[in-house]
């Protein structure tokens, strides 16, 4: 038994969804390009070249050498190596994590540990030199243990967290800046105008020997910068040259963080991308209802997939938003290995608003007008400016209307209660358990209100009954 609603109102009212209890899910660090670093646990190193080397990762090893190459290759083994430690941090699922340890060149100094995504430069006999240095350059082609000597990144993180557990008296360090993938060297040579975001942690202290996470924010320099990669590089001593030769920085489990929401003006529509990373699970916040949208055999827009408070957003999805004017949502994001895809309709769909920057050939463009009588898709054109977290609706030209301001949806059965696709005598037992409180989960949407008066009581038991008996007014 199904509804048909058409969207066209300013607010839309809703019991509340059922809730999704937390879950105890396993880590997944498998990487995706452009949101996520190669590697970032540092459990692949299976590297060609360098087997003390964790695939992704650059140091002393591939250092490109601008002084007398005798006077770095004792710093050259042994400063990062696989390590099991005894205790690895809380809520690992790896064996491994790097090991980060100084080294001493020849008698004459103290190479700090030093781990980087881009390729090591040493230009200079002093140590604080900027001639000293990580740098990263996307046109440059050589790699090491077969993997460049940079990290693709086009997403726009808000910040990176890595666990540590240091043992030193002194400070370590970790840097990270996400650039347009043109030249850039850490620590700076000059001013550079290439780069979106910066986040520095040099006060990373031993914390009695313990694992800790580190959680640094990144500091936008110029959001017009389009990002292409990003030079991550940690060092055992914020100071080059400083420490001591018995400090150990383990390192585990780094990434980059994704935080999302929903910031309604006096519309209650609003269109929204999920641009967290996929080994993460983003959950839709209470009070919002999200739908994927497609094209109808009549040419209309119509609802594919409905999300309401507790459902996880499937990576990558783009959502029509309903919410309340004048509201911001935040979405919970936390680790997950079980990333869901979105239904798809290849004749039109929500896409990532960025696609805008390179259409696709064939489809024509509608983006969210500004309206508090019903969702209104109005035609884009290249370079209009939209956030990267909204969406468009992407409809094959044959098919698209000249702009979109009405959304056919086919709601849920009216009695599936417990939401497994159908009404069954197993909905009545739940209903009536959740009326006397045996359990404590919540009303589906618009599920449980079998008689649509608004309440949800005892009469819609018997309602529910009717509709299985098949005697529905």
């Amino acid at each position: 038994m199904k509804k048909i609603i058409f969207i066209a109102l300013a607010s839309l009212f809703c019991l509340p969804h059922g809730e999704v209890k937390a879950q105890s899910v396993a880590i997944d660090f498998s990487q995706y390009e452009g949101s996520q670093i190669t590697n970032s646990d540092f459990e692949d190193w299976s590297g060609s070249e360098f087997d003390n080397v964790p695939v992704g990762w650059h140091s002393f090893e591939s250092v490109e050498l601008g002084t007398p190459s005798w006077l770095y290759s004792s710093a050259q083994s042994d400063q990062h190596t696989s390590s099991v430690d005894i205790n690895l941090h809380e809520g690992t699922t790896g064996g491994y994590c790097l090991k980060l340890i100084p080294r001493n060149i020849a008698g004459l100094a103290l190479a700090n540990g030093t781990i980087t995504t881009g390729r090591m430069h040493a230009g200079s006999t002093t140590p604080s030199s900027t001639n000293n240095h990580a740098q990263m350059d996307m046109s440059v082609e050589d790699k090491s243990n077969g993997t460049p000597y940079y990290a693709v990144l086009t997403n726009r993180p808000d910040s990176i967290a890595v666990w540590v557990k240091f043992i030193s008296n002194d400070s370590a360090t970790i840097s990270a800046i996400i650039t347009d993938g043109t030249y850039y060297q850490d620590p700076e040579n000059k001013t550079y105008t290439n780069v979106y975001a910066k986040a520095k942690n040099a006060e990373i202290v031993s914390n009695n020997g313990v694992w800790q996470r580190i959680s640094v924010p990144f500091t936008i320099q110029d959001e017009n910068i389009t990002p292409k990669g990003i030079l991550v590089t940690i060092s055992t001593n914020a100071t080059p040259g400083a420490g001591n030769e018995k400090d150990v920085l383990y390192i585990d489990d780094l990434e980059l963080i994704y935080t999302q929401t929903a910031d309604f003006s006096a519309s209650p529509f609003l269109t929204f991308t999920n641009v967290a990373a996929k080994n993460h699970k983003v959950v839709m916040p209470k009070g919002l209802i999200g739908y994927t949208l497609g094209v109808g055999a009549d040419g209309n827009l119509c609802v594919v997939d409905t999300y309401l408070e507790g459902d996880v957003i499937p990576y990558q999805a783009s959502l029509l938003l309903v919410g309340e004017p004048e509201k911001t949502y935040t979405f919970s994001t936390t680790l997950y290995e079980n990333a869901t895809e979105p239904t798809q309709n290849e004749d039109g769909r929500l896409v990532p608003a960025t696609e805008l920057n390179e259409p696709l050939d064939g489809y024509s463009y509608f983006y969210l007008a500004n309206s508090t009588d019903g969702p209104l898709f109005e035609p884009a054109t290249k370079g209009l400016k939209i956030e990267n977290t909204k969406a468009l609706m992407r409809v094959k030209k044959d098919n698209a209307a000249e702009s979109y301001n009405q959304i056919i949806i086919a709601a849920d059965p009216v009695g599936d209660i417990n939401a497994d696709g159908g009404v069954t005598i197993a909905d009545v037992t739940s209903l009536v358990n959740r009326l006397l409180g045996k359990d404590s989960g919540e009303f589906i949407v618009p599920s449980a209100d079998v008689n649509g008066d608004g309440t949800v009581t005892i009469a819609d038991v018997t309602a529910l009954v009717n509709i299985l008996l098949g005697k529905t007014n």
